[in-house]
């Protein structure tokens, strides 16, 4: 945040009394929404209060095909991160609006078939880097996984 020199100069009560009738807008480049972050899908009825966003990164396993409706509000998106067992095929028309996506990751979306993902990335023509779901959730791939390195360990 570009804060003025002459509030190093200033008293706290002076500086928040110059603050208050110089607001400065906050301006957010992304979007972390994981399990710590207490929200429901229609919370994200208030991205359109954020244009300024370029990412969202959500790996909150609460987000649904309702909340991703509500991502299209940012038309300047470019990189868009979904890991929830809860969207499905349906919030990829939602996806297709943000005509300026760079990044798809949807990795841990494995409720989203690949065959409506690859549709998605041919109508997305800026994407650059592109992750399609896994076809089971990520804990069943590590516990797979797990179960083989111990079988080839003994």
């Amino acid at each position: 945040m570009n804060l003025p020199d002459a509030l190093d100069q200033m008293s706290e009560s002076a500086a928040q009394v110059y603050l208050d009738a110089h607001p400065i807008q906050e301006q957010w480049s992304m979007l972390i929404l994981d399990q710590r972050v207490d929200f429901v899908d229609d919370d994200l009825r208030r991205l359109k209060h954020l244009p300024e966003l370029k990412r969202i990164h959500s790996h909150a396993d609460h987000l649904t095909d309702r909340g991703v409706s509500f991502v299209p509000q940012i038309a300047e998106l470019r990189h868009l991160l979904i890991y929830s067992p809860l969207v499905t095929d349906r919030c990829l028309e939602d996806i297709a609006r943000l005509h300026r996506l760079q990044t798809i990751d949807l990795q841990g979306s494995h409720r989203i078939s690949r065959k409506s993902f690859d549709a998605l990335v041919a109508d997305l023509p800026d994407l650059v880097d592109i992750y399609p779901p896994f076809d089971r959730p990520l804990s069943e791939l590590y516990i797979e996984a797990q179960n083989k390195r111990m079988e080839r360990n003994g």
